[in-house]
C-alpha cells in the first residue's frame, strides 16, 4: 500500500515505536477522521482504530478503547477478505484489552485466534513479528492466570520468532520492539516464578536493546526500570528498589506525564518500597492516593486496584488495624478471583495475609483454611521452589504462634 492513509499509518507506527505516544494519537485521530466517511481504505481504517485502543489503554481509558475496537470489528467482519495481518494485530489488541478489564478467561479466545491467524501469514518476516506479538500477549494472559508452564512456553516461542525477525533486518525497529515486549513479559514471569537470577539477566537485556533501538527516553526503559525495582524489592533489596522505583516515576514523568497510569502504577510500586523501608506513614497517603486514582480511572474492580488495596491492608495489619485490615484483605481477594480466576498466584499472596489477620483475631480454623488453599495454589502454579511457598508453609507450621509473615504485592 503506498496510499496516503497508509503512510500516515506507518508515520504512527513510528512515532508509537518511539514512544512518542501524543504524536501517534494526533495522527491517528486525523486518519480515522478521513476515512470514516467510508472514502478510504477498510485495512487500513480497522488498523487505525485498533492502534487508537491500544494507546487509550495504555492510558487506562478502557472505555473509549473499547468503542474503537467495537467500531474496528464491525469494519473486519463486514470485510472477510481482510488481510490476515490486520485480523491479527485486531484479535491481539482486543486480547490485551479483555485481559486488562476482565481477566485472562475473557482475553484468551481473542489471543488464541490471534496466534493462529498469526501462524497462517505467508511472508515469514512478517509471521515472525506478528507472532512475537501474539504469543508475548498470550504468554502474559497465560502468567496472569497462574499457567506458568503455558506461559514459559510460549513466551519462549515469542522471543525466538522476534529475534530471527530482529536479525533478518537489525533496522527493523518494530521487530526490536517486539523483541524487548517478550524480554519484558519473560523477566516478569520468571520474577513471579521465583527466578530472580535468570528474570534480572533478561531485564537488562531488555534495556540495552531498547536504549539501542528506540533511546533513553523511551516509555518503555521507565517500564523496565520498573520492574527491576519490583525484582530488588522482591530481593529484600530496598535501596537498589527505591533508586530504580524512583527512576521509573521520573522518566514516565517527564514522558508521560504525572496523571498517567503507566505513572501512577509506578508510584503505587515506589510507595510499598518506601512502606518495607520503613517509611510507612509516606507509603500509606501514597497508596492511597493512587488506590482513588486507579478507581476513578480503572473502576472499582481492577486488578492493578487489588494490588495498591492489598499493601494498603498489609500497613493497617501491622498497625493494628485489624478490622479494617481484614475488610480490605477481603476486598482484594473478591477482585482477583473475579478477574484473575480463583487459581491465580497472586490470589495466593493475598489469602496469606488475610489468614495472617485471622489468626492474629484468634479464628484459627479459618486461619489455616485460608493459608491451606494458598499453598495449593502456588504449588500447582509456580512449584514447591518459589519462595513465597516458604513463607506459607513456615505460616502454616506456626499457626498458633504469635509471628508470622506477610507478603507484599507488586
Amino acid at each position: 500500500m503506498h496510499s496516503a492513509p497508509a503512510r500516515l499509518l506507518r508515520e504512527a507506527e513510528e512515532h508509537d515505536l518511539l514512544g512518542e505516544y501524543a504524536l501517534a494519537a494526533e495522527v491517528l485521530d486525523g486518519l480515522i477522521a478521513s476515512l470514516r466517511p467510508g472514502s478510504g481504505s477498510a485495512a487500513v481504517l480497522a488498523t487505525a482504530l485498533a492502534r487508537r485502543a491500544g494507546l487509550l489503554r495504555y492510558e487506562g481509558l478502557l472505555d473509549p478503547a473499547r468503542k474503537l475496537l467495537d467500531e474496528a470489528t464491525v469494519i473486519a467482519e463486514a470485510n472477510t477478505d481482510m488481510e490476515r495481518v490486520v485480523a491479527c494485530q485486531l484479535a491481539v489488541e482486543l486480547g490485551r484489552w479483555h485481559l486488562e478489564a476482565s481477566g485472562p478467561d475473557a482475553a484468551d479466545g481473542h489471543l488464541d485466534r490471534a496466534v493462529e491467524l498469526a501462524r497462517s501469514i505467508e511472508d515469514e518476516r512478517t509471521r515472525a513479528i506478528e507472532l512475537a506479538a501474539s504469543l508475548a500477549a498470550l504468554g502474559a494472559s497465560k502468567r496472569v492466570r497462574g499457567d506458568y508452564t503455558a506461559a514459559d512456553r510460549m513466551l519462549m516461542e515469542a522471543v525466538q520468532h522476534a529475534q530471527v525477525a530482529s536479525d533478518a533486518d537489525p533496522g527493523d525497529r518494530r521487530a526490536a520492539i517486539e523483541l524487548v515486549h517478550a524480554l519484558d513479559e519473560q523477566g516478569v514471569l520468571n520474577k513471579f516464578s521465583g527466578d530472580f537470577q535468570s528474570s534480572e539477566a533478561i531485564y537488562l537485556r531488555a534495556l540495552d536493546l531498547l536504549t539501542t533501538v528506540a533511546g533513553p527516553d523511551h516509555p518503555d526503559v521507565a517500564t523496565l526500570h520498573h520492574n527491576l525495582g519490583g525484582l530488588a524489592h522482591a530481593r529484600g533489596d530496598g535501596p537498589a528498589a527505591e533508586a530504580f522505583a524512583r527512576r521509573s516515576v521520573q522518566l514516565h514523568e517527564r514522558s508521560l506525564g504525572a496523571d498517567h497510569l503507566a505513572t501512577v502504577l509506578d508510584r503505587s510500586a515506589l510507595a510499598a518500597v518506601l512502606d518495607q523501608q520503613g517509611a510507612t506513614a509516606d507509603a500509606e497517603s501514597m497508596l492511597r492516593d493512587c488506590a482513588e486514582r486507579l478507581e476513578r480511572t480503572l473502576g472499582a474492580s481492577h486488578r492493578e486496584l487489588a494490588v495498591v488495596l492489598n499493601n494498603l491492608a498489609a500497613i493497617a495489619q501491622r498497625g493494628g488495624r485489624l478490622d479494617e485490615a481484614e475488610a480490605l484483605y477481603r476486598r482484594t481477594t473478591a477482585i482477583k478471583e473475579r478477574t484473575l480466576g480463583p487459581e491465580s498466584p497472586s490470589l495466593a499472596i493475598t489469602l496469606n495475609n488475610l489468614a495472617t489477620v485471622q489468626r492474629r483475631q484468634g479464628r484459627l480454623g479459618d486461619a489455616g483454611a485460608c493459608y491451606s488453599r494458598a499453598l495449593d495454589i502456588l504449588l500447582a502454579s509456580a512449584g514447591p521452589d518459589h519462595p513465597h511457598v516458604e513463607v506459607i508453609r513456615r505460616n502454616l507450621a506456626r499457626l498458633e504462634a504469635s509471628r508470622s509473615d506477610d507478603v507484599s504485592d507488586g
